[in-house]
C-alpha cells in the first residue's frame, strides 16, 4: 500500500504517470469505494443538501464513463484502469489536505483559506491534466484542455456543487 500511495505522491507532484500505476481492478475498485465513502463523509460534514449518496454516486459514474469515452477515443482503452485509478487516487490524497479547508471556509468567512482551496482546486485540474496527457498520449496543453472539460462538464452535471 506504501508503493501506490508513493505513485499517487509522485503523480500528484508531476514525477510520474498514471501509466506507473498498477493494472489491478481490485486497486481501482478500492479507490473509488474510498473515495466514494469520504465524499459522502466530508459532503455530509459541510451540510449539503439533497441525496449526498446519489450526487457522489452520479459524479463517480461521470468520472468513469469520461474517463473511458476518452480513451475510446483515441483508441487507447486498455489503459482505463490505470487512468482512472490515477485520477481517483490523486483526487482521494488531495482530499486530505481540502476537509480542513472547505470545513474552515463553509461559513464564508477566512479569505485567506478560501485562496488555499482555490489553488488546491487548480492544483487538482494541473493533475487531471498531467494524467489525461500521459494516458492520451497527447501533449501537455491538449492534457489541461481535457481537464477543463472534464472539470467544467462535472460542475454542470452536477448543479455547480
Amino acid at each position: 500500500m506504501t508503493d501506490l500511495f508513493r505513485t499517487l505522491l509522485r503523480i500528484c507532484l508531476f514525477q510520474s504517470g498514471p501509466q506507473d500505476m498498477p493494472a489491478a481492478t481490485s486497486i481501482l475498485a478500492v479507490l473509488i469505494a474510498l473515495g466514494w465513502g469520504a465524499s459522502i463523509l466530508v459532503l455530509e460534514q459541510l451540510g449539503a443538501a439533497g441525496p449526498v449518496a446519489v450526487e457522489v454516486t452520479f459524479a463517480t459514474a461521470f468520472a468513469l464513463l469520461f474517463t473511458w469515452l476518452a480513451l475510446r477515443l483515441r483508441q487507447l482503452p486498455s489503459r482505463f484502469t490505470q487512468t482512472a485509478s490515477a485520477l481517483f487516487g490523486t483526487d482521494l490524497l488531495l482530499l486530505i489536505p481540502a476537509t480542513p479547508l472547505l470545513l474552515a471556509t463553509a461559513g464564508g468567512e477566512a479569505p485567506t483559506l478560501q485562496l488555499a482551496l482555490l489553488a488546491l482546486w487548480l492544483w487538482s485540474i494541473a493533475i487531471k491534466g498531467h494524467i489525461f496527457r500521459h494516458a492520451l498520449d497527447i501533449p501537455v496543453s491538449g492534457g489541461i484542455a481535457v481537464a477543463v472539460l472534464y472539470t467544467l462538464l462535472s460542475l454542470f452535471l452536477n448543479g455547480g456543487a
